[in-house]
């Protein structure tokens, strides 16, 4: 588990210009192509930080996934609640911790999107929304439940999706490295 937070791994520019453009693609399919109401969101700026945790590994991801909430924050004009970058940035770690340098398979894909929705969606989120708007927290917890359950499944078909099409095209291609 400690060889993939690599801390002493010099990280090329090739790193940076990848997670930066990553970083830009999900606040786009965030803040832009999105389904929101009161308690809950949902967007495909998940893609873009697990194709980052996928081929760069959990430290680059979380720290992509960080940059991309916090920037998108600041474009769109809001508050910045750091719980909620808290999320996304150990949801990165999840997909880099599930997916790098491991052989895909719809089962690891679905346990990966089992812990991002359990761990982030449905109960650090539940806590981070509780914390700003109040309620009873039981009852936003069971919403929550019931909205994520179709998010889940869309969620693995996207991922099965983009693996399938998009990192295995760019292995054939050599313009990515360890996935």
């Amino acid at each position: 588990m400690f060889k993939l937070l690599n801390f002493k791994k010099k990280y090329t520019l090739k790193d940076l210009v990848i997670s930066s453009f990553l970083c830009a693609l999900s606040i786009i399919l965030t803040r832009v192509l999105k389904i929101e109401s009161a308690s809950f969101r949902f967007s495909f700026g998940f893609v873009p930080i697990l194709i980052s945790g996928a081929i760069q590994g959990p430290l680059l991801a979380a720290m992509t996934a960080s940059v991309a909430d916090l920037l998108g924050i600041i474009i769109q004009g809001g508050n910045i609640h750091l719980g909620y970058t808290l999320s996304s940035a150990i949801s990165g770690c999840i997909f880099g911790f599930m997916l790098y340098r491991k052989e895909k398979s719809i089962f690891l894909i679905g346990m990966t999107h089992f812990l991002n929705t359990f761990i982030i969606s449905i109960v650090l989120n539940t806590f981070w929304t509780y914390s700003l708007q109040g309620g009873d927290y039981w009852e936003l917890l069971k919403l929550r439940v019931v909205l994520n359950i179709p998010v889940f499944v869309v969620r693995i078909l996207v991922t099965y999706l983009v693996y399938v099409y998009i990192i295995e095209t760019t292995r054939k291609w050599n313009m990515i490295d360890n996935v």
